[in-house]
């Protein structure tokens, strides 16, 4: 996690990772490694082994330059990059290999739609395990 603990984003990640751990039955850790605007956390995951144990999560504005970093890092690293993402999808869109984004200019709309998408993986992952 390269956000500090407590906020939104590491909030929602711990969430999410109650659920998937049942799902997977399989413990799941939330570390946090803050700082270099993200770049820290960010790099770190991406020099993680490929073992599909590392998951980056970071927010959703497709041009803030945090969103660009992790998402280059991530592609440099060979790794595979999903884009949850509005307001046309920004900068980052082209560097998704795959880009859901939300037709909608305000916030509160695409935070909820990405919400809902989110709660569909989960399901997902709890029928395929259940």
């Amino acid at each position: 996690m390269p956000f500090p603990p407590g906020g939104g984003v590491d909030t929602i990640a711990r969430v999410m990772s109650a659920k998937l751990a049942v799902a997977l039955g399989q413990q799941i850790i939330i570390e946090n490694r803050p700082g270099a605007g993200a770049v820290i956390g960010t790099r770190a995951a991406a020099k993680a082994p490929p073992d599909g144990y590392t998951l980056v999560m970071f927010t959703t504005s497709g041009n803030s330059v945090n969103c660009l970093r992790a998402a280059k890092a991530m592609k440099k690293a060979g790794g595979a990059v999903i884009g949850l993402l509005g307001k046309g999808g920004g900068k980052v869109k082209s560097l998704c290999d795959l880009a859901l984004v939300v037709d909608s200019t305000q916030t509160n709309h695409i935070q909820e739609a990405h919400q809902v998408v989110m709660h569909l993986i989960l399901e997902a992952i709890d029928a395929q395990y259940a």
